[in-house]
């Protein structure tokens, strides 16, 4: 182009897509061992010359490994400070096979910042994903696609504008997943026979966590709702997970007391909860009544659950000055009825 006009000479450092592939490093050849070192020489002069400010595309798609990391590395943070919107690093090792502990590692944390990622697109295969503690995720992501990558124990998904997160393959290795304030997902399906937490901070979506033995424990935090999310957070969220032995729940609930023809509504609900849990062993309530004035239930007779409730509520209502259970019901269209001032 330099031929033709010196202008030109130099536009070629400010394309705004950047593939590294075989066919565009070499004239002939393939992706073997004694080409790698040609295939970094290669991407590294094109990098040291470009004078690009924001990037559209940046490709690397070559069989690269552990001990080229550090190349790799470099390339990411090339492509996070050129703001790239799609970003793909594809080292698979095709038909021949690799060994997965030879894997490049990716380094995510270059993405990190206070007006967060750019990145809307990005496809990682083979390689290893190790995000560190600090790291504030991929805030404007649409799409990402893994493919044989490996994650060490932990993945955090906050923040992110994904519409699924779902795999393939099972993760053997993920023990701990987090999701928050993900408002545009759907659904999180994963199989990953070794997880052991699970953490959800995030509006009501299907859950469904497949062969999870082993998770001891999940944590509902403060579902993000306006509306009563009573129903999914005791009966659809834990048939996602049904082998959870200990859940830390905290939703929102209607307690106002009504009763119609096909729906029952309030604070007694929880009452059915008992009913419906018979080798539930520790049930764990906190919140404080400091308003409630009078309690009075009707038609207690032989539900323990409703004493039971009854007692909870007469330990945490500090205001409380009468209570009155009667086994006769007084009223069709009431089974509890509180009362406080102030409310």
């Amino acid at each position: 182009m330099s031929v033709l006009s010196k202008k030109w000479r130099c536009l070629w450092k400010y394309y705004q897509n950047l593939v590294f592939v075989r066919e565009t490093m070499f004239s002939s050849g393939n992706n073997s061992i004694q080409n790698r070192g040609k295939f970094i020489r290669n991407v590294n002069s094109v990098l040291r010359q470009l004078r690009s400010t924001t990037l559209k595309k940046f490709v690397v798609r070559f069989r690269l490994r552990k001990p080229q990391t550090h190349h790799v590395d470099r390339w990411v943070s090339f492509a996070a400070m050129s703001k790239a919107r799609c970003v793909i690093f594809d080292f698979s090792p095709g038909s021949s096979g690799d060994d997965i502990d030879s894997r490049c590692i990716f380094p995510p944390h270059h993405f990190s910042g206070s007006s967060g990622s750019p990145v809307r697109s990005l496809h990682l295969m083979f390689l290893c994903l190790m995000p560190l503690p600090d790291f504030h995720g991929f805030t404007n992501l649409k799409k990402l696609k893994l493919d044989s990558v490996l994650i060490p124990g932990h993945l955090y998904i906050v923040r992110c504008t994904l519409h699924g997160l779902q795999a393939s393959q099972p993760l053997v290795r993920l023990r701990y997943l987090h999701v928050q304030e993900c408002s545009g997902m759907e659904k999180v399906q994963l199989q990953a026979p070794n997880l052991a937490t699970f953490k959800f901070h995030n509006r009501p979506m299907a859950v469904v966590l497949n062969g999870c033995l082993n998770i001891s424990e999940a944590t509902i935090v403060a579902l993000v709702s306006s509306y009563d999310c009573f129903d999914y957070a005791l009966t659809q969220l834990p048939s996602g997970i049904p082998h959870v032995q200990k859940h830390n729940i905290e939703f929102t609930m209607e307690t106002k007391i009504f009763r119609n023809h096909d729906h029952t509504g309030g604070i007694h609900r929880l009452a059915y909860l008992l009913e419906l849990a018979p080798i539930l062993e520790q049930l764990e309530l906190h919140r404080p009544h400091n308003r409630l004035k009078v309690l009075n239930m009707t038609g207690v007779y032989g539900y323990k659950s409703l004493l039971d409730l009854a007692l909870y509520i007469a330990r945490n209502a500090t205001a409380l000055q009468r209570m009155v259970i009667d086994p006769m019901a007084k009223r069709s269209s009431f089974l509890l009825e509180l009362k406080s001032t102030g409310v």
